[in-house]
């Protein structure tokens, strides 16, 4: 299993999706008898995303004997105790870019030298 972890908005989920061919939606609810059953003889990658309950981590994929061998499990969350209670070993933390890296996402996203510039004065009005 590998656990992706950062703060919210720093591309944890672009970076998982990346890789993804499966993704499984925490907020449906299947019959984990038969995905289980069917899943242990194959080899399958699975992405969980925005995991924050370590129970629920531990209803969906349990261990690495659900799945066939060469299977890979991807869970990304904010909570790197999510990681460590599961017992995921292989952890890739993402960063903040520099704050010059992120100046060249800035100008090239917005096609300018500097970020834009916004107005926040109308919060003022509230």
């Amino acid at each position: 299993m590998i656990g992706i972890w950062g703060s919210s908005g720093i591309g944890k989920t672009t970076i998982a999706e990346f890789c993804s061919v499966v993704s499984l939606d925490t907020s449906k609810r299947y019959h984990l008898g038969a995905v289980r059953g069917k899943l242990k003889n194959m080899k399958v990658l699975i992405f969980i995303d925005d995991m924050d309950d370590q129970v629920v981590l531990e209803t969906l994929v349990g261990g690495d004997e659900w799945f066939g061998p060469g299977s890979r499990i991807i869970v990304v969350t904010k909570d790197k105790q999510i990681l460590r209670g599961h017992g995921i070993e292989c952890v890739y933390e993402v960063g903040l870019p520099s704050e010059e890296l992120a100046l060249q996402i800035s100008a090239n996203a917005f096609r300018q030298n500097s970020p834009p510039m916004v107005s926040w004065s109308w919060l003022l009005k509230l």
